[in-house]
């Protein structure tokens, strides 16, 4: 895993691949990769599929797709009948985020990657920042007021987020379509519970198996999490990939001949400093700022000794589509429930749907996904146009 991780961004920083305008050409369809700058300096590359194959019509929606922890783009483009093509085959000019200090999203203006500087940012950073960026990006090239955006898992997280501090946002979303969100992980199961309680509370141990830069788990931190977790797997391959071991070893729905080829495009890099922020909502089940667990340091960043709280409640205007599940290791159904339902203004959440039998992974890869949600999310779409 170790080497995985250091190929993707030796072979990232060398400028010699693109694996999702790869991806992408190889379906047949046309790709296009663009920059976007953060306020903070991050250069976040962004995809586009701007029509499908047969389908160059003038006038199309426009559907951002956002990934999830430990992701890319990629995840949306590995195999034909993947959730980009589906979109751009009816009909959307479709755009693919890469969060910061992904292998797509790992340069910046003034920082080194290899600075501790670089590297400190979660995904507060993600929903402050990231976000706008991408955001404006995508409609200053399309030359449209608005479009819609899904996201998986943290991808969903840092728009609630975006939603909940900053209205300006509003405007430039017409429908937000929230895949197994997250909003705490008060009842996660799995990989990322168990490192929680094996390194959280010691700093010095997590310091010195997680580092305090990028993310590159160690073999023996994957052992250990594998040997726990992974009983009985489809495919051994998973094991041994962070990715799974974080959000779930349990995907019914995946096609389990194509297992070789989603771990061969996963997991995508992150910062230390994002993984420590999940484990924190672990630990206390909040949806909250990170905790520098320094009451100075806190003070200096929120004026307060304690991180602010997200509070969704504050969300009033753009309409939410959830789609989550009791199977999901990371957005647990009763953490969906408690912490993002409960708290959301009943009158924007225009859809709340669970599905049984699908694993986290199953609402990007699963055998039914196209035809439970994916087609489902196109009518919604075209039958307000």
């Amino acid at each position: 895993m170790l080497v995985l991780f250091l190929l993707v961004n030796v072979v990232f920083l060398l400028g010699k691949a693109d694996r999702t305008i790869d991806l992408i050409t190889q379906n047949g369809y046309p790709g296009q990769s663009f920059e976007a700058i953060t306020e903070d300096g991050y250069i976040l590359k962004l995809h586009r599929i701007p029509f499908a194959k047969n389908n160059q019509s003038i006038e199309k929606p426009i559907i951002f797709l956002q990934h999830g922890i430990l992701s890319s783009s990629s995840i949306f483009v590995v195999t034909p009948e993947s959730p980009a093509f589906v979109f751009a085959d009816n009909g959307f000019d479709v755009w693919l985020g890469n969060a910061r200090g992904n292998e797509y999203s790992s340069t910046h203006t003034t920082l080194s990657n290899s600075s501790q500087l670089f590297w400190t940012f979660s995904w507060d950073e993600m929903a402050k920042f990231d976000i706008d960026a991408m955001i404006n990006r995508a409609l200053e090239v399309s030359g449209a007021k608005s479009l819609n955006y899904l996201g998986h898992n943290e991808g969903s997280l840092v728009m609630l987020a975006k939603l909940a501090t900053d209205m300006a946002i509003n405007s430039k979303i017409d429908k937000f379509f929230a895949l197994a969100p997250i909003g705490t992980l008060a009842n996660a199961k799995g990989g990322l519970p168990y490192m929680t309680n094996l390194l959280y509370k010691e700093q010095a141990l997590s310091k010195s198996i997680l580092g305090t830069k990028a993310f590159i788990p160690s073999e023996w931190l994957i052992s250990t999490i594998s040997h726990t977790i992974c009983q009985k797997p489809a495919d051994p391959s998973i094991c041994k990939n962070m990715l799974f071991l974080l959000s779930g070893t349990f995907n019914p729905q995946l096609n389990i001949s194509l297992i070789p080829i989603y771990t061969s495009t996963t997991p995508s890099t992150t910062s230390t400093q994002n993984m420590i922020h999940y484990m924190q909502m672990v630990q206390n089940g909040k949806l909250q700022m990170f905790d520098y667990r320094n009451n100075t340091l806190n003070q200096q960043k929120y004026d307060s000794p304690t991180p602010p709280s997200y509070d969704l409640s504050k969300i009033t205007k753009v309409p939410i589509y959830l789609y989550f599940s009791e199977f999901d290791f990371l957005a647990d159904k009763e953490d969906v429930q408690m912490e993002i339902i409960n708290y959301l203004d009943y009158q924007i959440i225009k859809h709340n749907e669970e599905f049984r039998g699908y694993g986290d992974l199953d609402f990007i890869w699963g055998t039914d996904v196209i035809k439970q949600i994916y087609l489902p999310i196109v009518e919604i779409i075209k039958s307000e146009m």
